[in-house]
């Protein structure tokens, strides 16, 4: 998914493996904070986001992205604040 959004202009181009710590290490954190009850699930909306954004997307819409597939994954209710 990375390498077709940097072909299609979505991403900015970076070293794979950087991508793939700053994913990985990301998720793997927001996954920590969950099960520990460090943080609620909600909040890796903003996580994603945050990955999205570092990427290149603007931080607006990847909220929104991001937001969308909580929805629609059963995460969120459609207008859950993520924060």
């Amino acid at each position: 998914i990375y390498e077709e959004a940097v072909a299609c202009g979505r991403f900015r181009p970076v070293g794979m493996d950087a991508a793939w710590t700053l994913t990985f290490g990301a998720m793997r954190m927001a996954q920590r904070d969950v099960v520990t009850g460090a943080a609620a699930p909600i909040q890796t909306v903003q996580v994603v986001a945050l990955i999205l954004a570092a990427f290149g997307t603007p931080y607006d819409e990847a909220e929104r992205i991001s937001g969308a597939k909580a929805v629609s994954s059963g995460l969120a209710r459609p207008g859950t604040p993520a924060n």
